[in-house]
Order: C-alpha cells, then sequence, then structure tokens
C-alpha cells in the first residue's frame, strides 16, 4: 500500500508521488518493481525544495510516461532536458537500461 503511495504504475506510466501523505515530504525509496516491466532501482525525493530524483531500470525496449501530478515543471534524462506536457514527460528506455531522471517539481509549503 506505502509503495502505491509513493510509485503508481501501469503499463507505459510511472507517476511519482500520487498520495504521499504531508509528513513524507522527504523520503527515499530503492528496490521496486513496477506493472510498466521497469524497476525503481532508487529514488529520492525533497518536496520542500521541488526536488525528485530516481534511477529506473527497464526490462525491455518501451516508452514510458513519467509523470507528477502536483505541478511538473522540468525533468532530465541522464543530464539532459526533456520536453514536459502539462504534467506529464515521455522517456524512451532500452532493455536493461538505467535512466537516470531528475524532476523539478512545485515545492510543497
Amino acid at each position: 500500500m506505502l509503495a502505491e503511495m509513493i510509485v503508481y504504475s501501469n503499463p507505459g506510466v510511472l507517476e511519482f508521488l500520487p498520495a504521499l501523505p504531508d509528513m513524507l515530504e522527504k523520503g527515499e525509496l530503492k528496490g521496486i518493481c513496477c506493472f510498466t516491466f521497469a524497476r525503481i532501482e532508487r529514488m529520492e525525493w525533497d518536496l520542500e525544495r521541488g526536488i525528485i530524483t530516481a534511477d529506473v531500470r527497464s526490462l525491455r525496449d518501451q516508452t514510458i510516461g513519467i509523470r507528477y501530478r502536483h505541478g511538473l515543471e522540468a525533468m532530465k534524462k541522464n543530464g539532459g532536458p526533456v520536453k514536459v506536457s502539462g504534467n506529464t514527460a515521455t522517456i524512451d528506455f532500452e532493455e536493461g537500461s538505467t535512466v537516470h531522471l531528475e524532476l523539478l517539481v512545485n515545492p510543497r509549503k
């Protein structure tokens, strides 16, 4: 239950922190397998600063929409910028590869 509050997944979609309680505005998670045929190797968040980072390893070639419903301002993939549309960015993954994602989000006050 707690894992789905931190990472929600469906085929083709990973949503970060969809239902995170206010008391967990900072945290870290390791080793979560997702329904997208991907694994969150490590994820950290500091919502006071407005930063989420994640290392995601794909188990197959695929495209995944990365979503943060509370206001995604910008995203980087392996240090390079990614186009954001609304609260989602689309990321291409290769089988077995790990991608480092950095999300800049609306800070919690």
